[in-house]
């Protein structure tokens, strides 16, 4: 699967960075409120975001520490997101974890690390639902989103004029002009299968049923069908294809269209491909394909003991970073004020994937997600390759991924 929380910055007409953090010391953010909090404390942040990133938000840490009358380190954390367990547990964790992809959560509730999101922190209707969900173990808050990310349609400007908007017009422009994507990857293929009305888990009022698999149901089936065709009905590619083979036949002309996210926008870029970039379009059913979204959340130590500054803090990042994460690490926003505002809706590489966002799913964030992985890509592989129907493929899917759960503990 592809790590999603590094992301390549990209060349923004929004303006540079410094000029966005000079608004941030020009005093704009003076209204905001900290309450009666303590002093002359020390909070340390460890960021698994990009060293660009990183610097961003030493400098906005710096401003919530002069208005709060306390300090922030914020240190660049290479090392697995999983460690921050280990850590939390020896007493030597940070006080915040910024940029943990949400599906590690799950794993963090159980071995008691994270703390909750104290109640009324923030107002969670400010935020597109699919973050909230992703930041949600058990029906409980613990991560407050930083940013999203999800995939879409890539196209070729000189060759594909208007982009496709239904089914039909997709798969008309795609057989006169090549299509491409990493077919075998479950990550990009499960759009196909929650569109059709496939799941991956059940929901019982905010809380996953990992006994309850949606993934042989007829619209994964359905779903599976329609990755089928791609390589048998209209042979847009082979199945054997790799996501590297499928970026460089769009790279390279040979293919119009291509899956994938805001990672590849900058090597797009530098290797001067006039391309453009808009949600997947409208499968046969008339629906939008469910895309996977993940999300950059930000917890808090358990062991902490300056829980109370450090939730403030996080929520001072949460209302102040957009703008800045969007022109140095291309982070899709969570706010809704900034999906809709006017630094999204004019940036051609960030907006059309904050709609794509509204019509997706968080990738699971309970660690039988992890049993889900393998089996998928087999089936994938199975029915591309012709070894098995997609029926046949979505019930040894399934069977294998409740094995999977059952040796791990479910």
């Amino acid at each position: 699967m592809k790590r999603l929380n590094k992301v390549t910055s990209v060349a923004l007409a929004l303006g540079t960075a410094g000029t966005l953090l000079a608004s941030v010391s020009g005093g704009a953010f003076a209204a905001t409120r900290h309450d009666s909090l303590p002093t002359g404390q020390h909070i340390t942040v460890f960021s698994h975001l990009t060293p660009q990133e990183q610097s961003v938000m030493q400098k906005l840490a710096n401003v919530w520490g002069k208005q709060t009358g306390n300090t922030v380190t914020v240190v660049q954390d290479n090392s697995s997101f999983q460690n921050f367990a280990t850590a939390s547990r020896s007493g030597k964790g940070p006080d915040i974890e910024l940029g943990i992809p949400q599906d590690n959560l799950g794993t963090f509730a159980i071995e008691g690390v994270m703390a909750p999101v104290p109640t009324g922190l923030i107002n969670t209707k400010d935020y597109i639902a699919p973050s909230i969900q992703a930041g949600t173990i058990g029906g409980k808050l613990y991560g407050i989103p930083l940013s999203s990310e999800t995939y879409g349609l890539f196209y070729n400007k000189k060759i594909i004029k208007t982009p496709p908007k239904t089914w039909a017009q997709f798969i008309s422009e795609a057989k006169a002009h090549g299509f491409a994507y990493d077919i075998n990857n479950f990550y990009y293929s499960y759009a196909f299968l929650g569109g059709m009305g496939g799941y991956v888990f059940g929901n019982n009022h905010g809380v996953a049923n990992v006994g309850q698999i949606g993934l042989d149901n007829a619209g994964s089936i359905k779903g599976l069908s329609i990755i089928k065709s791609f390589v048998s009905q209209y042979h847009f590619m082979p199945a054997s294809i790799t996501g590297d083979i499928a970026k460089s036949l769009f790279q390279n002309g040979k293919s119009a269209f291509y899956i994938s996210g805001p990672w590849d926008v900058t090597s797009l870029l530098q290797a001067h491909v006039n391309f453009g970039i808009e949600p997947l379009p409208l499968l046969p059913n008339g629906k939008h394909p469910v895309t996977f979204e993940g999300f950059q959340e930000m917890i808090v130590n358990a062991r902490s003991h300056n829980q109370a500054l450090d939730w403030n803090l996080v929520r001072f990042i949460s209302q102040h970073a957009a703008a800045q994460e969007l022109a140095v690490g291309d982070r899709i926003p969570v706010l809704i004020k900034d999906v809709h505002s006017k630094m999204v809706s004019s940036n051609p590489y960030a907006y059309p994937f904050a709609i794509a966002a509204q019509y997706g799913v968080p990738m699971p964030n309970v660690p039988q997600m992890q049993a889900v992985w393998t089996p998928a890509g087999n089936a994938l592989g199975f029915v591309t390759k012709g070894q098995e129907s997609p029926a046949v493929a979505a019930h040894n899917m399934v069977k294998q991924i409740l094995q999977g759960e059952s040796i791990m503990g479910n």
